[in-house]
């Protein structure tokens, strides 16, 4: 085979595909990743959130870690109870 500076061509290289995400299904769960794309979420300031024990519940599966779609929703809720909580806090000081 020539090689790639000879023929002008690319050379055989695999590069990395874009990360996609499958279809939701409610039974699935989602990597800290896809988690993080999920709620516009960089991964520092899950890490960060993590330390202060404001991340879901995860599910450990040997060393890969899962988040279930009902923690995903119970986090939701309690970050958006929290919210509103702060914001009726601040309107009556």
């Amino acid at each position: 085979m020539p090689r790639p500076e000879v023929t002008g061509r690319k050379s055989g290289r695999v590069t990395a595909r874009p990360f996609t995400t499958a279809p939701a299904d409610p039974a699935d769960c989602m990597t800290i990743r896809e988690f993080c794309i999920r709620h516009r979420l960089s991964a520092a300031k899950f890490f960060e959130m993590k330390r202060l024990g404001q991340t879901p519940d995860e599910i450990h599966y040997g060393r890969a870690v899962r988040i279930s779609r009902e923690a995903a929703e119970r986090w939701r809720r309690q970050r958006e109870k929290l919210a509103a909580t702060a914001r009726g806090n601040e309107a009556h000081p």
